[in-house]
């Protein structure tokens, strides 16, 4: 097994990489959004893109993830917690990176993702390639009350949990 210039027995450079790489697309997507959703700049005054819910911000997220990763897998199912099925957003197999986007509105506030993202770090767990569960909370409307608490206490919990909220 040779391992590629730059990386740890444990690929441990490539996934430190790729965590930073979320991070700066996270941290760069409440930009995006806007500039692709401000029509002030588009010919006749169109809308070039909407974001109104969580399928709206997985599309741009999506598109911006190929930007940099050779193999982005979609909506993938996950294994069966408590009788029920879900689906992961995305994952970064070459990573071992799953990554689930959350879009908060009144209904999907701080308690309600928090709860959710306890329940997919404990059904993802049995999916054994991954290493690392990150999360993005998409919060455009500034739903989420507590954002650092909320961050803090679920990867206080959970080891391989990164959540990052945006607004």
């Amino acid at each position: 097994d040779e391992k590629e210039e730059g990386e740890n027995q444990d690929g441990s450079d490539n996934k430190n990489q790729a965590i930073n790489i979320l991070y700066q697309i996270c941290d760069r997507f409440s930009k995006v959004a806007s500039e692709l959703i401000d029509y002030r700049y588009s010919k006749k005054n169109r809308t070039t893109i909407t974001m109104d819910d969580e399928y709206d911000a997985q599309d741009l997220f999506r598109a911006l993830l190929h930007l940099f990763f050779d193999e982005v897998i979609p909506e993938e199912y996950s294994p069966s917690y408590a009788g029920g099925k879900s689906r992961i957003d995305f994952n970064l197999p070459n990573e071992n990176i799953i990554i689930e986007l959350k879009f908060a509105n009144d209904k999907l506030r701080d308690k309600e993702i928090g709860e959710q993202l306890v329940i997919d770090n404990t059904r993802y767990e049995g999916k054994k390639d991954w290493k690392t569960l990150f999360c993005f909370v998409y919060d455009p409307n500034r739903e989420i009350r507590n954002s650092n608490t909320l961050k803090r206490q679920l990867e206080a919990v959970h080891e391989k949990l990164i959540v990052v909220i945006s607004n």
